[in-house]
């Protein structure tokens, strides 16, 4: 049987899934041998073949039907050759045996970092916040001023560097090594554990041991059995005040919640919790991700910028705000951004939450919560 398929017909249709069957299609057929005993698919005339999405899928389900009878050694390694080779991200498709397609799972985000000191140190020394602020930090920035860092964190003996990919990693490494100790370690990333808002709390609920019983308590009959089980309930904060309570639970607990219809049962009423997404901002500097105070603060050793007209006072003395003088208000971090939000700064002060840095800061943290479904993403983000 002459093959006739691939006869003027090296250019496959448009369109995603009939260019990658067409591909497959034609690939296979082309490794076929000419002769007897071979059934395959064959065009009415020795010209380009024209297939819609629907016939390319039906002959393509009845070649691969008919190969996997006859030929079942050929199939297997002129699909991977198309499709490339197998990684432990790949799953198996039914049917083609262990031929690998890439799978919907995505793999497991790792965080990579470099792990700094001063040459000599024998681990026993600290490393003070004056010689990393006024030495090293000076020469870690020059050496890596081309290489992008995510972010870094300071303690006592080290100063860890994040990096996005190997390269990086690999790179800063090499600059960094003539001067300083450097290590390298690549860790997966751990989603944080969700937090839950409890409000309307009676008063005599507004204690940390007095709610954990309650929680945990016959009237939660699945929140009480994953307790049992080893599973996180803890009490992170009751606001007397405000009548509410945050609590941390592991996501199987939060799903235990959910499909409660998002409710416990707390003495003799019942109460809606909410998830709670808590942004840090900084106060002295109003950027997100530390605190006033913090050695990660870019203005610690400047002057404060007020969160509602971008003054280089605290906001708390801030006397547009006191006199609620709104043709003064402005966003710090807008003010500061490109022109697109820079447009925006003076609809709003920094502490809003409808600042569109606020926004991204909250949808990343929302992004690093387990548990968290991409339609209570979208709700909030739309």
């Amino acid at each position: 049987m002459a093959k006739s398929l691939s006869d003027g017909a090296d250019t496959p249709p448009t369109g995603g899934t009939v260019k990658v069957l067409w591909t497959l299609l034609v690939k296979i057929y082309q490794a076929l041998p000419d002769g007897p005993g071979h059934r395959c698919p064959t065009s009415s005339s020795e010209s380009t073949v024209s297939f819609t999405a629907d016939d390319l899928k039906e002959t393509f389900a009845k070649l691969k039907m008919d190969l996997l009878d006859t030929l079942p050694d050929l199939v297997a390694p002129k699909v991977s050759e198309i499709l490339g080779p197998k990684s432990p991200s790949h799953e198996t498709t039914p049917g083609f045996g262990n031929v690998p397609v890439q799978s919907t799972s995505p793999a497991t985000p790792v965080k990579r970092y470099l792990s700094i000191k001063d040459k000599g140190d024998d681990g026993t020394t600290p490393m003070c916040e004056t010689r990393w602020s006024n030495v090293l930090k000076p020469q870690v920035e020059t050496a890596l001023m081309s290489i992008p860092v995510l972010d870094l964190s300071v303690n006592k003996r080290r100063t860890h560097l994040h990096f996005e990919t190997d390269d990086q990693l690999e790179k800063a490494k090499e600059k960094l090594s003539p001067f300083l100790e450097v290590s390298t370690f690549v860790e997966k990333e751990k989603k944080k554990d969700p937090r839950i808002m409890i409000n309307d709390l009676d008063q005599d609920l507004l204690d940390n041991e007095r709610l954990m019983s309650a929680i945990v308590s016959d009237k939660n009959e699945e929140v009480k059995k994953l307790n049992d089980e080893g599973h996180m309930i803890k009490v992170v904060h009751v606001n007397k005040a405000g009548r509410y309570a945050v609590v941390q639970v592991t996501p199987e607990v939060r799903k235990a919640i959910s499909e409660r219809k998002d409710r416990l049962f707390l003495k003799l009423r019942q109460h809606v919790v909410k998830n709670r997404f808590y942004v840090t901002q900084c106060y002295h500097c109003q950027r997100f991700g530390h605190v006033a105070g913090s050695i990660y603060c870019p203005n610690k050793d400047k002057s404060a910028v007020c969160a509602f007209c971008t003054g280089d006072h605290d906001t708390r003395q801030c006397k547009a705000k006191l006199d609620n003088d709104v043709g003064r208000m402005k966003c710090a971090n807008c003010e500061q951004s490109g022109k697109e939000d820079k447009r925006h700064a003076k609809t709003h002060p920094a502490s809003s939450g409808l600042c569109p840095f606020y926004i991204n800061a909250r949808a990343r943290l929302m992004e690093t919560t387990s548990g968290v479904t991409s339609e209570e993403k979208n709700v909030y983000l739309t």
